[in-house]
């Protein structure tokens, strides 16, 4: 026996070794695979044949099918997934002939029936962000079927929102898309839209602080347009130069696409401007950094979405166009862009509508996600071999954009897409289906060892204390930067609110980071001077778990649950009864604690706080 092993022995070296090697491929195959599954839609009671499907999210159904009338119920032009009661986890909100609101309970959807709360008036151009800086996300919308009003859907807290009229229904009477950003740092949200016809199609209005009652006024601050037939349908929000202020990427069709380069900041890190009181804040360069796309067609332009990632993580923003014919992928050069689509097989040739970013496989690269009308959605996934399209989703929509969020809370990234009905001619054979909500199960289909974290960021200012730069951000810290570094790979994100076909994606930054133990820094530029308005304020926060969801408050830094008195990571009966004694008892709370207990973000503790605790926890 000795000699027969001694004789074996190089042999077994060579075939553990081949075997090894072969798992290694393999896993790196399936480290690029992504898995799907769609949460609603009870196809098989009315149709047993097919891929099975269920019904775990609470929605509607979305099969669409003579039987199934709920399927009516969940059609959607466009939707937000934000979380608007500060539990952590994005609640849904969608609109076309009518809106619903869905409250998220623990990764399962219960729709808000009191209609008195939630505005429930048709949608377009839906957008969210805290425009009153109350700490709690508000909404933007236009209600096309009621005399076109704007209407701006202020969020009380608890799932309560009051409805004003924020511009005349006369205003941009077409208005397709908005968008939320705080273009002159001064502190608070204003609104860029962008209107279907008309000379001026891009509308920048601008936040001029609160009344008497608290409601965010507005004025319309700078249009721009051009004297030929085209149309402006979507835009696409982030700061593309990277000199601190947000611009703004209009899609258009039938002409050129616009960059409205924001000028309230020139120069780049250290050596920045701020220029105030511009008479043109925005200007049009998409002719000079090659993002008009007129050549797509004989007639210009064919776009329809658009949205920006950093597709090869070198610390810029690149852009897929989504067209109604084949799509782009601008890379970003140094401010100047180039069309890759064809090299990296991204181009699809479809009727192109909607597009989001996101790391579905928490590789660290970012993927692509596009809707297409009468066609199966593209899912562009980054592998070691390349792009690929093979986990595309495989179900027939009239898809109008794709929103990317982790809705159940377990570390993968998701998709809503908001979806109408398909038309009756020219579709392909199959079962057809409206909004669709799928969650991501690459982690238990397929080994993976792949790790994320998810930051939530809060701005310091409160109540529209406007100041020009200002030192403080706006309360949803929209248009700060993160930079993700882990593994000597540096990750970057941006909040953005507004992108695609008039929706928006979460305002919680994911990142995945592939097989790293550890985050090695968080480094957050801030929508904010510091206090001697020489550079943009940073903040860097190291040596951070993965799988984890950190909330970061600028001048602050780390903090748990809204509610959470006793700081146990949980929110619950116990924090009340703490805080009612704390309040009876006029015990003394240091800003750590404060922070926690201060529910309505007025720099006080009194019975406010305790109802909103109280209606919280109901909630829950």
């Amino acid at each position: 026996m000795a000699f027969i092993k001694n004789h074996l022995n190089p042999w077994m070296k060579y075939i553990r070794v081949l075997l090894l090697l072969i798992f290694c491929f393999g896993f790196i195959i399936l480290a690029g695979e992504i898995f799907f599954v769609v949460t609603n839609s009870n196809r098989p009671d009315f149709y047993p044949e097919g891929e099975s499907q269920n019904m775990n999210s609470g929605l509607y159904s979305s099969y669409v099918h003579q039987e199934n009338t709920d399927h009516r119920k969940i059609k959607a032009k466009c939707a937000l997934m934000i979380d608007f009661d500060l539990d952590k986890d994005p609640d849904l909100y969608y609109g076309w002939d009518i809106s619903r609101y869905f409250i998220n309970s623990g990764g399962t959807y219960r729709e808000n029936l009191n209609y008195e709360t939630v505005s429930v008036a048709g949608a377009y151009g839906l957008v969210a962000g805290d425009i009153d800086n109350n700490g709690y996300p508000d909404i933007i919308k236009w209600r096309y079927n009621i005399a076109g009003i704007h209407e701006m859907m202020l969020n009380r807290g608890g799932h309560y929102f009051d409805s004003y009229q924020y511009i005349d229904s006369g205003e941009f009477e077409d208005m397709h898309s908005n968008g939320l950003l705080d273009y002159d740092l001064d502190g608070d949200l204003d609104i860029v839209s962008v209107s279907a016809w008309g000379e001026n199609q891009f509308h920048l209005l601008k936040n001029i602080g609160l009344d008497e009652n608290g409601v965010p006024q507005f004025v319309i601050e700078f249009e721009f347009g051009s004297d030929d037939t085209s149309s402006s349908r979507c835009l696409a929000i982030v700061d593309y130069d990277n000199d601190g202020d947000q611009d703004v990427f209009v899609v258009r069709k039938w002409s050129e696409n616009w960059l409205m380069r924001n000028e309230t900041i020139t120069g780049v890190g250290e050596s920045i401007q701020y220029n105030p009181d511009l008479l043109s804040p925005f200007i049009n360069v998409a002719s000079e950094i090659n993002l008009t796309d007129s050549d797509i067609s004989e007639n210009g332009s064919q776009g329809y979405g658009a949205s920006w990632g950093d597709f090869d993580n070198d610390e810029d923003f690149d852009l897929y166009l989504v067209n109604w014919d084949l799509n782009r992928l601008f890379i970003n050069n140094n401010g100047q862009f180039e069309n890759i689509a064809i090299e990296e097989g991204v181009e699809s040739d479809t009727l192109g509508n909607g597009v989001t970013w996101g790391d579905f496989d928490n590789d660290g690269i970012n993927d692509i996600w596009t809707t297409n009308m009468r066609n199966p959605d593209d899912l562009f996934t980054s592998t070691p071999g390349g792009i690929t399209n093979d986990y595309s989703a495989q179900f027939l929509s009239s898809g109008q954009d794709a929103i990317t969020t982790d809705y159940d809370l377990d570390g993968w990234l998701d998709v809503f897409v908001p979806g109408l009905n398909m038309g009756s001619t020219n579709t392909p054979e199959g079962p057809k289906f409206v909004s669709l909500l799928y969650n991501n199960q690459t982690r238990d289909e397929f080994y993976t060892d792949n790790h994320w974290v998810k930051i939530i960021l809060e701005g310091s200012n409160n109540y529209g204390e406007q100041a020009s730069p200002t030192t403080k951000s706006n309360k949803s810290a929209i248009g700060a930067r993160v930079k993700v570094i882990a593994g000597g790979n540096t990750f970057m994100r941006e909040i953005i609110a507004g992108k695609g076909h008039g929706s928006m994606d979460d305002l919680t930054l994911h990142f995945g980071v592939g097989n790293v133990p550890i985050i090695d820094e968080i480094v957050i530029k801030w929508p904010s001077f510091n206090n001697d308005l020489t550079a943009l304020k940073t903040s860097v926060y190291e040596n951070i778990s993965v799988d984890t969801l950190i909330t970061i408050v600028e001048d602050f830094g780390m903090v748990g649950y809204k509610g959470d008195c006793n700081l146990d990571n949980q929110v619950n009966i116990l924090d009340l009864t703490l805080f009612v004694s704390i309040i009876l008892d006029e015990i003394e709370v240091d800003d750590y604690e404060f922070w926690h207990m201060n529910m309505d973000y007025n720099n006080q503790l009194n019975i406010v706080d305790i109802v909103r605790l109280v209606t919280f926890i109901l909630n829950m």
